[in-house]
C-alpha cells in the first residue's frame, strides 16, 4: 500500500452539510497576535475560517485556545479532522 493510499485510510469521514461526506483537515497558523485555523476538504477547498487572539505569554493559555479553536471547528462542521499547527 502506497503512503498516499494508507494516509487516505487514516483521515476521518465528515459530513459537513446535507449531501457532503468527505475528509477534513485543519490547519492552524499560530502567530504572536493571533491564531487562525482553516478547515478544508478533501478537495482542497475551504470550509470553515476563524481567528482568535493569541493569549500573549501564556503557553497554557494559548494550547487551550487552539484546542477550543479546533474543538469549535469540528462541532460546527460535525466531523473531526487532521489537525496541523505551523508558526
Amino acid at each position: 500500500m502506497s503512503r498516499l493510499a494508507s494516509q487516505r485510510e487514516n483521515r476521518t469521514l465528515v459530513r459537513v452539510q446535507p449531501g457532503f461526506v468527505g475528509y477534513m483537515r485543519i490547519g492552524v497558523d499560530l502567530g504572536g497576535t493571533k491564531i487562525e485555523a482553516i478547515a478544508l476538504d478533501d478537495e482542497g477547498a475551504a470550509l470553515l475560517r476563524r481567528r482568535v487572539p493569541t493569549p500573549g505569554g501564556d503557553y497554557q493559555g494559548t494550547v487551550a485556545a487552539i484546542a477550543s479553536l479546533v474543538a469549535d471547528m469540528e462541532a460546527e462542521l460535525h466531523g473531526r479532522g487532521s489537525v496541523g499547527v505551523a508558526t
